[in-house]
């Protein structure tokens, strides 16, 4: 995932955390994810093999996922194994995909940084956050979240 991506989830999760009265699990949460994000930079994509890989993203989140979803509504919960699940996704993708990528999307790549091509790309991501409603904070449920 990105680092952008993760910390807006950090900072929509500690936020929630706090509003939930769990004002000690949100500074906590500060410090572990520091130390998931350390212990994940311990493994390089495609040098450590895939199974290696992915047992260490649910390893390192072990201590994130218990106290995020400790300070979680109820309805809440579910997402914290919804990101792993998604992190976990997406490293199989890419470990099985590597050739699609280096062959045939790297070409397209230096596109992105073509003035057109950037303005129509943030464009594109400006209209989905409208289309999809996208708001930060945790949707009631998994289904509603993937709607």
């Amino acid at each position: 995932m990105s680092d952008v991506l993760m910390l807006r989830l950090e900072i929509t999760i500690i936020s929630i955390c706090k509003r939930n009265g769990h004002a000690e699990a949100a500074t906590a949460l500060q410090n572990t994810y520091g130390e998931m994000k350390r212990c994940m930079h311990n493994k390089k994509i495609f040098i450590t093999p895939k199974e290696e890989f992915l047992t260490s993203i649910e390893k390192c989140s072990e201590d994130a996922l218990k106290i995020t979803q400790d300070c979680l509504a109820e309805n809440q919960k579910y997402f914290p194994e919804f990101v792993l699940d998604l992190a976990k996704s997406l490293t199989n993708f890419v470990y099985d995909d590597i050739d699609y990528m280096r062959y045939d999307l790297a070409p397209c790549v230096p596109r992105f940084d073509e003035y057109g091509v950037h303005r129509k790309y943030l464009q594109c991501l400006s209209d989905t956050v409208v289309d999809t409603d996208d708001v930060p904070y945790i949707q009631r449920s998994k289904s509603s979240f993937c709607k």
